[in-house]
This record gives structure tokens, C-alpha cells and sequence, in this order.
């Protein structure tokens, strides 16, 4: 498996793809932190959310991560099925099923590293332009920042996982992109429709990957078992998804 990851990762970096995915998940933050600097609001931030003391849209800003899942998928999964190499693969003798796994390992180490990205350059912009006299991590809370990031990482990396099910299951890329979004989009739509007419839809939304994505911005400040929940539907998105797909994999001929 190792020697499918490593020609994997030669492919992914060797192209520009995943240079503009970094570039992306640098601006987002960067932009709203420079944003917030020329307009001098910077420093009057108020936010008890565990990314940044000061930085208010952080957490929303997460969520466009979810789409950043796109390249990832369609890039690590998606050429071995328009460029045919996948029974080429199969008839060196490697197993379907490390096939599957490995492209998994890929995503979910790619999506580390976007994260990485989006906070290290957020923080480090922050530090620069908002000095030592404001924190940057809301009261100090390191612990509750690590498990928030760790946990929305987590979500982001089965939302990628979820992709690569698809991509295996669809394999156009442009039918599997639409369906990833209209997964995504379509319950908080849904929900803000049945919002206008006053009903309440709150519980169901915990079962909403990006739901739970954004409530996982301050994880000591959910309410209840909300946390427990929100990890069973980030490990439901990720693995019931996942074992299915090996199986379709494992059972279908490949052409």
C-alpha cells in the first residue's frame, strides 16, 4: 500500500492542482484578517470561539473547507477512472480493496494539511498585525481550540472520504461534483425553507455533516451530548460510505 500512497502523493504534488487548493485555504483567512486590519475592527473583536480571540469569521470560514474537499477527491480518486489506469492497477496484482484505502489515506492526510495551512496562516497573521496584547486563542483555552480543530478536521476529512465514494461509485467527475454539493447545500437549505414556515428542525440538523462542522467551532460551549452526536455523524459520513464503497469496488467488473 505504501508504494500506491507514495505514487499517489509524486502525482498530487507534481501537479498544480493541489498547489491552488494550499493557495486557497491560505487566502480565506488571510483575507479576512487583513480585511479586519485596514478597516481597523481588528482590535474591537469580541468572539468567544476557540480559533482566534479576535477573528470572528473564522469558523464560518471553516465550512468553505467542505468544498475545498472537492479537489482533494476528485484529484486523488478520479484519475484512475478517466484515465482508465484502474484495471491496469488490478491486473498488477494489487488488491481492490488497498486500492480504495490508499486513496482514503491520501485525502484524509491532504485535508491535515489544508487545515494546517488555514490556521497557521490565520494565527500567524493575527499575531503579526494584532500584537501581544490580544490572545490568540479566546481566554487561553488551548485544550478546548486543539479538540475543536481536531474534531472539525475530522469532519472535513470524512466529508472527503464521502467524495471518494462517490468518485468510485459515479465516476463522472462533473456528476460526482454536483452530487457532493447538492449533499452539502441541501439540508441547510431544506432547513432554512421549513425555518420560514415554523418548523422546527433543529434535532434533525444534528445529523447534518456541516451543521455539525459549524457547531464544532467551541466544543466546551455545546450543549449536552451534542459533541457525542456530532462525532457519530462525522464517523457515519465516513465510514458507512466507505465499507459500502469497498464492497460496490470488491463486486463490480472493471472496464
Amino acid at each position: 500500500m505504501m508504494n500506491i500512497i507514495r505514487a499517489d502523493v509524486y502525482r498530487i504534488f507534481r501537479g498544480w492542482g493541489v498547489w491552488v487548493v494550499f493557495g486557497i485555504a491560505a487566502l480565506l483567512p488571510a483575507a479576512m484578517i487583513i480585511a479586519s486590519y485596514l478597516s481597523g475592527e481588528l482590535t474591537e473583536f469580541v468572539y468567544d470561539a476557540p480559533a482566534f480571540s479576535a477573528a470572528e469569521g473564522m469558523s464560518v470560514l471553516m465550512l468553505f473547507l467542505v468544498f475545498l474537499a472537492v479537489p482533494v477527491f476528485t484529484i486523488t480518486a478520479g484519475p484512475v477512472f478517466q484515465d482508465k489506469t484502474v484495471k491496469n492497477e488490478v491486473s498488477w496484482g494489487v488488491s481492490r480493496t488497498t486500492l480504495y484505502l490508499s486513496r482514503m489515506i491520501v485525502a484524509a492526510v491532504w485535508c491535515v494539511l489544508i487545515v494546517l495551512v488555514y490556521y497557521g496562516v490565520g494565527m500567524g497573521l493575527f499575531a503579526v498585525l494584532a500584537g501581544e496584547q490580544h490572545e490568540l486563542v479566546a481566554g487561553g483555552d488551548w485544550a478546548n481550540f486543539l479538540v475543536s480543530a481536531a474534531s472539525q478536521t475530522f469532519m472535513i476529512i470524512a466529508s472527503s472520504w464521502l467524495g471518494i465514494f462517490l468518485t468510485f461509485i459515479i465516476k463522472n467527475p462533473f456528476v460526482t461534483i454536483e452530487v457532493y454539493g447538492g449533499l452539502m447545500i441541501m439540508p441547510q437549505a431544506i432547513a432554512m425553507m421549513l425555518g420560514f414556515a415554523d418548523v422546527d428542525v433543529s434535532r434533525v440538523m444534528y445529523f447534518d455533516l456541516t451543521s455539525n462542522l459549524a457547531h464544532l467551532h467551541n466544543v466546551a460551549g455545546m450543549e449536552g451530548n451534542h459533541f457525542t452526536i456530532a462525532m457519530a455523524v462525522g464517523a457515519v459520513w465516513a465510514f458507512i460510505p466507505a465499507i459500502i464503497g469497498i464492497i460496490n469496488f470488491q463486486r463490480r467488473e472493471i472496464s
